[in-house]
Formats: structure tokens, sequence, C-alpha cells
């Protein structure tokens, strides 16, 4: 699990170092700074290091934490909530191309925050469903005039 876990970052600091010690080999300019190429990748891969060390720093911080957070994702509750909403993306996009955008999308977002919320908060379910909906197909067909099916 460490591996994986310092892997990411490990590798991202071996990439950074491999492109500083390419961009030396960067022809100069020929036309105003000779050295102005070398900047862009010169501070993008420094800046790359710097950040894979404060994200391995960050990663060996939160190995205590992430243990506990494995555990209750494995739990029977949080496998049944991930199976439902994979079966509702699902059956969101069939619906999709059959009745459009607009419907698919309130029937997708309705269960999704009923399931979610439960009945108790229907106002709500209900209301985000719609709103977010209406907005998202205003957004595309009416301002950015980008038809969806």
């Amino acid at each position: 699990m460490n591996a994986v876990r310092y892997g990411m970052p490990i590798f991202l600091m071996l990439i950074s170092i491999f492109f500083f010690i390419n961009t030396f080999s960067i022809e100069t300019a020929s036309l105003s700074n000779p050295s102005e190429p070398l900047y862009f990748p010169l501070f993008t891969s420094v800046g790359l290091f710097i950040l894979s060390i404060a994200y391995l720093v960050q990663e060996m911080r939160k190995q205590l934490v992430d243990s506990e957070d494995l555990k209750r994702l494995v739990q029977k509750k949080s496998v049944k909530i991930i199976g439902t909403i994979i079966v509702l993306c699902l059956i969101y996009s069939f619906l999709f191309e059959t009745i459009g955008f607009l419907f698919s999308t309130i029937l997708f977002l309705g269960a999704l925050m009923f399931y979610l919320n439960g009945p108790k908060r229907w106002v709500l379910n209900v209301s985000v469903a719609l709103l977010s909906s209406f907005t998202f197909w205003y957004l595309f067909n009416i301002a950015l005039k980008v038809n969806l099916p």
C-alpha cells in the first residue's frame, strides 16, 4: 500500500528532474534574449518538483487517516451506495438518447437526490433536480446555442 501511496509523488519528482535536465538541451533564441525559451520549462519543472515534495509530505501525513477511511469504504453500506449510483448512471446514459437531456436529467437527479437524501426532504430533492436541469439546459441551448439531444 505504501508503494502505491508514495509512488506517484516520487514518479512526479523523477519526471520533474528529467524535464529540468532536458531543459538545457533546448536551443537558444536567435532574437531577443537567448535564454528566453528556457524560462517556461525551467520554472515548470521546478514547480512540479516542489509540488511533488508537498504531495509526498501530505501522503505521509494522511497514512493513518486513510487506513480508517478505507475500512469505512469497504463496509456494506458504502458498497451499496456506490453500486446504486453506478446503476442510476447507466440508466441515465440509456435514457439520455431516448427522451433527451432535459427529462432524463430531471429523472436522474431526482432519483439520485431521493436515494441520497431520502423522501423526507422531497422539496429540496425536487427543486434541485428541476432547477439544476433547467439551468444547464438554458445555459447550453439558449446561452451557448449548443443543441442537446
